[in-house]
C-alpha cells in the first residue's frame, strides 16, 4: 500500500452514475424483478456494480494512514508557524479528498440504485458502511487541514530549501533500517531497496553484511525519484525530507569534502542560493517598510544628488547592504518628515506625539528585524557544513539591532531637548515679564518715596518756626543786656561774675535743649523703624520666589532646588546654589546667635534672682537626690529651710507628699495646703 496514488481493485477514481448508466441499472433491475422472486441474480448484479471488496480496502487504507498521521504528523503540539511536514500533509489531504470523493460517489450510486429496489439487504449494509467510512475520512482530513498552511513563498517551505541546497551540495547521507511501521508503505520500502542495491553495487556483499547503515549521495536518490512516473517528484522529495527529519536518513559527516576546490565551488553556489532566498524573505518581511521609504523619498528626497530610491536597487545588493540601507533610509525619512515642522510647533503635546510616533515606527522596524533574524536562525541548519556563510548576516543583524535602539534613543532625546528648550523659553519669557513688572513697581516706589522724603515733616516746620520766633525774642533780650552792660564799661564795675552767671545759665539750658532734640529724633526713629524693617524685608526677600500660602512652611522655590531641578543642574550651578544657601544660613545664624545671647543673659539674670530669693550664694548647686546640676532659670526647685538642701521638684515631690519631711534632715517643714505642689488639672 502507498501513502498516496493508490489504486483499489484497479480503480483510482470512481465516478457517480451518469444518466445513461442509471437508466441501464433501472432496466436490468426491472428484468430481474420480472423473472421471479429469486433475488440471487439481482444480488450478483449489484455486487458486480458496486464491488463489495472496495469498502474493506478503503477501510484498511484509512486505518493505516490514520496511524501514520497520528504518529508523525499529528503527534503533540507543533511550534507556531508552518508545520515542517506541511507539503507532505498537503499531498495526503489531496489523497484523502480523492478517496473520500470515491466513497461519496459509491454511496450516491447506491442511493440512486436503491430507488429502483424496494428492499435489499446488500444495498442497505453497503450504504451504512460507506456512511461511516465517509465520516472517518472527513474527520482525519479535517485534522490534517488544521496543520496545513498554504505556502506563498519558497523561503517558507523547509522541504524546498533542504532539497535545493542538497542538490547543490550533493552530500553523502546514511540510512538506517526502516522501522516496522514504515515498511508497509511501498514508496519508503522501494527507496530503501534502491539504496541497498546501489550500496551493494559500490561496496559488495561483504561490506553490505557488516554495515550498520547504508550510504548514498543525494543526487542518486533525486534521479531515482525523477525517473518514477507514478507520483509527482515534489511528493517524493517531500517524503525524503520527512525521512530526514525523522532521522531515518541522516547526514554522513565522516565523508564530507576531501577536495578543497570542490568545497570552494559549492560554497559559492550555496551562498548565491542563500542570498536569493534571504532577499526574497527580506522583500516580504519588510514590504511595508520599503513602501513607506518610497513614499518618504517622494516627499523629502532621501538620496544625494536628487536621486530616487528604487525597490530593485534596495534589494539588488548583498543581503547585508540591503538590510543596512533599508533601515538607514527609513530612519532618515522619518527624521526629515518632522525636521521642517519642529520650529513651528506651539503645543508641548505635539512634541510628545512626535516622540510617540517615532518610537512606534522604531519598534515596528525592530520587530520586523526580529522576525527576519528568527528566520535566519531557522535557515542556518540547512547550510551545514557551510553554516559560516550566515555569520556575516547575523553580525549585521545584531549591529542593526543596536543601531535601531541608538537612533530611537538619540532622536527622542533630541526632540525632548527641543521640547525642554521651548518650555525654558516660555518660562524665561514669563519670568522676564514678571521681572519687568517688579522693576516697574520698585521704580514707582522709589519715585513716590523720594517725593515723600523730600517733603519736610510738620513737626520740623513747627520747631523751625518756634526756633526763629524765640531766637528773635532772645536776640532782643540779648541786645538789651548788651546795651546795659556796655553802659557800665566806663564805670569800672566788675561784671565778670554777671557774665559768668549768664554763660553758666545758658550752657545748662543748651544741654537741656539738645536733650529735647534727641528725644524728638529718637521718637522719629521709633516711628520709622517698622517702615525701615518692612523696606529691608521687601528688598531682602525680593529675590525669593515663593507662594504666599507656603512662605512659612517651605523654602522659596529658588532655594528648594533639590525638589525639582537638581538633576538638571551642572556641578558649577550646584556649587553656586550651595554657596548662596550657605550665605543665607550665615545671615540667619547671626540673628539666631544674637537672640541666643539675649536668652542666655536673661537666664543668668533669672537664675541669680532665684538664688537671691532662696538665699543661695554658692554656684554649681546639685540636686541632693539625683546629683545633677540645677538650672535655676529652667528647673523647678524645693529648698529645705533647715539644712539648706536643694532638690529638683520632681525628685522630691513624691517623698514630701508622703512623709512631709526633708529627705536629708527629716525635719517637717511643709504645712498642708500651702500650694507648693502643682495640682493636677481637673478632667
Amino acid at each position: 500500500m502507498k501513502l498516496i496514488n493508490n489504486k483499489f481493485k484497479d480503480h483510482r477514481e470512481i465516478q457517480s452514475f451518469s444518466k445513461e448508466e442509471l437508466l441501464e441499472v433501472k432496466r436490468k433491475i426491472s428484468e430481474f424483478q420480472k423473472e421471479g422472486e429469486d433475488t440471487e441474480p439481482l444480488d450478483s448484479y449489484l455486487e458486480s456494480k458496486f464491488i463489495p471488496d472496495m469498502v474493506p480496502l478503503y477501510k484498511d487504507y484509512l486505518n493505516q494512514i490514520t496511524e501514520f498521521c497520528k504518529k508523525y504528523l499529528l503527534a503533540g503540539e507543533q511550534d507556531e508557524g508552518i508545520h515542517p511536514y506541511n507539503q507532505l500533509i498537503g499531498h495526503l489531504i489531496e489523497e484523502l479528498t480523492l478517496v473520500s470523493n470515491n466513497v461519496v460517489n459509491l454511496k450516491m450510486n447506491a442511493r440512486n440504485t436503491k430507488r429502483f429496489v424496494k428492499e435489499n439487504a446488500f444495498l442497505a449494509d453497503y450504504m451504512d458502511s460507506l456512511t461511516q467510512l465517509t465520516e472517518e475520512y472527513n474527520s482525519l482530513k479535517a485534522q490534517l487541514e488544521k496543520e496545513h498552511t498554504k505556502i506563498e513563498h519558497p523561503f517558507e517551505n523547509e522541504s524546498y530549501i533542504w532539497r535545493e541546497l542538497n542538490k547543490i551540495k550533493n552530500l553523502p547521507f546514511k540510512i538506517k533500517s526502516l522501522p516496522e511501521n514504515l515498511r508497509q508503505w511501498e514508496e519508503i520500502k522501494d527507496l530503501y531497496t534502491f539504496i541497498s542495491e546501489k550500496y551493494l553495487e559500490k561496496h559488495g556483499k561483504k561490506k553490505r553484511k557488516k554495515a550498520t547503515f547504508l550510504t548514498f549521495e543525494f543526487r542518486e536518490v533525486y534521479q531515482y525519484f525523477a525517473n518514477k512516473q507514478d507520483s509527482p517528484l515534489d511528493y517524493y522529495l517531500n517524503l525524503l525530507y520527512f525521512l530526514y527529519k525523522e532521522r531515518i536518513i541522516d547526514d554522513h559527516e565522516e565523508e564530507w569534502f576531501v577536495n578543497a576546490l570542490e568545497r570552494k565551488e559549492l560554497t559559492q553556489k550555496t551562498e548565491k542560493f542563500m542570498n536569493t532566498l534571504l532577499k526574497e524573505c527580506l522583500s516580504v518581511y519588510f514590504k511595508e517598510i520599503i513602501e513607506e521609504i518610497l513614499q518618504l523619498d517622494e516627499k523629502f528626497t532621501l538620496l544625494e544628488e536628487d536621486k530616487k530610491v528604487k525597490k530593485q536597487n534596495l534589494l539588488g545588493q548583498s543581503i547585508n547592504e540591503s538590510l543596512s540601507q533599508i533601515i538607514g533610509l527609513y530612519f532618515k525619512g522619518l527624521e526629515k518628515k518632522y525636521q521642517h515642522t519642529l520650529n513651528d510647533i506651539a503645543e508641548v503635546q505635539e512634541y510628545k506625539n512626535i516622540i510617540s510616533f517615532y518610537s512606534e515606527k522604531a519598534d515596528l522596524i525592530y520587530y520586523k528585524l526580529e522576525d527576519f533574524d528568527e528566520y535566519v536562525l531557522t535557515f542556518e541548519p540547512f547550510l551545514k557544513p557551510f553554516d559560516e556563510l550566515i555569520t556575516p548576516v547575523k553580525k549585521t543583524i545584531n549591529n542593526l539591532f543596536s543601531e535601531i535602539l541608538r537612533r530611537k534613543e538619540e532622536y527622542t532625546s533630541y526632540i525632548k531637548t527641543i521640547k525642554n528648550e521651548k518650555l525654558r523659553d516660555t518660562i524665561r519669557n514669563f519670568v522676564n515679564e514678571k521681572i519687568n513688572e517688579v522693576n516697574k513697581i520698585i521704580g514707582d516706589y522709589q519715585d513716590e518715596a523720594s517725593m515723600i522724603v523730600r517733603e519736610e515733616f510738620p513737626q520740623l516746620k513747627r520747631i523751625r518756626h518756634i526756633l526763629t520766633e524765640y531766637k528773635d525774642q532772645i536776640q532782643k533780650i540779648k541786645e538789651e543786656v548788651f546795651a546795659k552792660l556796655e553802659g557800665f564799661e566806663d564805670k569800672d564795675v566788675d561784671m565778670y561774675q554777671v557774665i559768668k552767671m549768664w554763660e553758666e545759665n545758658f550752657l545748662r539750658k543748651r544741654q537741656q535743649l539738645s536733650f529735647m532734640l534727641s528725644l524728638l529724633l529718637n521718637k522719629i526713629y521709633k516711628n520709622f523703624k517698622d517702615l525701615i524693617e518692612k523696606e529691608e524685608f521687601l528688598f531682602d526677600s525680593i529675590t525669593e520666589i515663593t507662594d504666599q500660602e507656603e512662605a512659612m512652611e517651605s523654602l522659596p522655590i529658588n532655594f528648594a532646588i533639590s525638589r525639582f531641578l537638581a538633576d538638571k543642574l551642572t556641578e558649577d550651578e550646584l556649587n553656586e546654589r550651595i554657596k548662596e544657601i550657605q550665605s543665607k544660613i550665615n545671615k540667619m545664624n547671626k540673628e539666631i546667635t544674637l537672640y541666643q545671647d539675649e536668652i542666655a543673659k536673661l537666664e543668668d539674670i533669672l537664675a541669680n534672682r532665684v538664688k537671691i530669693r532662696e538665699g543661695i550664694s554658692v554656684s554649681n548647686i546639685k540636686c541632693t537626690v539625683c546629683h545633677k546640676p540645677i538650672n535655676f532659670a529652667k528647673d523647678k526647685i524645693i529648698k529645705c529651710p533647715f539644712c539648706d538642701s536643694v532638690f529638683h521638684y520632681l525628685c522630691v515631690a513624691f517623698w514630701l507628699s508622703k512623709y512631709n519631711s526633708c529627705p536629708m534632715c527629716n525635719n517637717q517643714f511643709l504645712d498642708p495646703n500651702l500650694g507648693l505642689f502643682e495640682e493636677e488639672p481637673e478632667r
